[in-house]
C-alpha cells in the first residue's frame, strides 16, 4: 500500500489563490472524490498532483518520494497518470494504438508494475475491444473518455487522477463506467482520485469524498456523511438542487 500526501499546498495565479494551505491524503486501494462549486480548486489540485502547475507552496508526496516541482513525464514515471477535462488523445492514431504508446513507456520505465497486463487486457476493461482499429477522433465522445482513461491506465500508475470521466454521458453510460472504475482498482491495487459534476456517478463510485470551496478544504468523509455537512449543503449541493429546480 502507498499513500500520495499534499501537505499544506498553495497555489496562486497573480492576487487570486486557487488552493490555500489544502492538505489531503490518499491511499491506493482507494477511489476518492474531489467535489465543490465551480473555482473551487479541483482541477487546480490535480494540475499540481501532476506537476502540470509547479506549487508555490507545500509539498507532494508519494511515500516519502516528493513529486511536486518535477516535469508531468517524470511525475507519470513515478507512478501518476490522469485524465484531462477536455480531451486529449492522439486522435489520428487507432485505439489500440494510443493505448500502446503507454504501454510501450510502461514496459520500459515500470516494467516491475505491469503482472503481465497486456494491450488487449486493457481495452477489454475499457469496453473498446470493438473498435480497437478505429481512429480515436471517429470515436463518440463518451468512447472517447474510456480510450483516455484506458491509455493512463496503461501507465499502471499508483494513483490515477481521473478530471470529468463522466462528462456528455447518459445515465447507462455512467453506471458502466462507474463498474470499469471499481474494476480498475481492484485488480490494480492502485488509488483513484475523481472529479465530476455528476453527485449521482460521484456518490456512487466514491468511497470516500473531499471537498473544495474558494481553494480550501471544508469538509470530509464518506459520501453519506459529506452530502449532510451544513457546509456543503450551503455552498454546493443546496445551491446545485435549487438549480434543478428552476430548471
Amino acid at each position: 500500500m502507498a499513500t500520495l500526501t499534499v501537505a499544506n499546498v498553495s497555489k496562486h495565479f497573480g492576487g487570486v489563490y486557487a488552493l490555500r494551505d489544502v492538505s489531503l491524503t490518499f491511499e491506493t486501494g482507494q477511489i476518492v472524490g474531489l467535489i465543490g462549486p465551480n473555482g473551487a480548486g479541483k482541477t487546480t489540485l490535480l494540475n499540481v498532483i501532476s506537476s502540470v502547475y509547479p506549487l508555490d507552496a507545500g509539498e507532494v508526496r508519494i511515500e516519502d518520494q516528493r513529486i511536486d516541482s518535477t516535469t508531468p513525464r517524470r511525475c507519470a514515471l513515478k507512478g501518476i497518470a490522469r485524465t484531462f477535462q477536455n480531451i486529449r488523445l492522439f486522435d489520428r492514431l487507432t485505439v489500440r494504438q494510443n493505448v500502446e504508446v503507454s504501454h510501450a513507456t510502461s514496459k520500459r520505465y515500470r516494467r516491475q508494475y505491469l503482472n503481465g497486463l497486456t494491450v488487449e487486457a486493457i481495452l477489454e476493461e475499457l469496453e473498446l475491444s470493438d473498435v480497437a482499429d478505429r481512429r480515436a477522433k471517429e470515436l463518440p465522445y463518451g468512447q472517447q473518455r474510456r480510450l483516455e482513461i484506458a491509455r493512463a491506465r496503461a501507465l499502471v500508475p499508483e494513483f490515477l487522477l481521473l478530471d470529468e470521466p463522466a462528462a456528455g454521458m447518459n445515465e447507462a453510460e455512467s453506471a458502466h463506467l462507474i463498474a470499469s472504475i471499481r474494476g480498475i482498482r481492484d485488480r490494480a491495487k492502485c488509488g483513484i482520485i475523481v472529479i465530476d459534476h455528476d453527485l449521482r456517478f460521484i456518490m456512487n463510485v466514491c468511497e470516500r469524498i473531499h471537498v473544495l470551496h474558494m481553494g480550501e478544504l471544508i469538509a470530509e468523509g464518506p459520501p453519506a456523511e459529506v452530502q449532510k455537512d451544513p457546509k456543503v449543503v450551503e455552498v454546493y449541493i443546496g445551491s446545485r438542487r435549487s438549480r434543478r429546480a428552476a430548471g
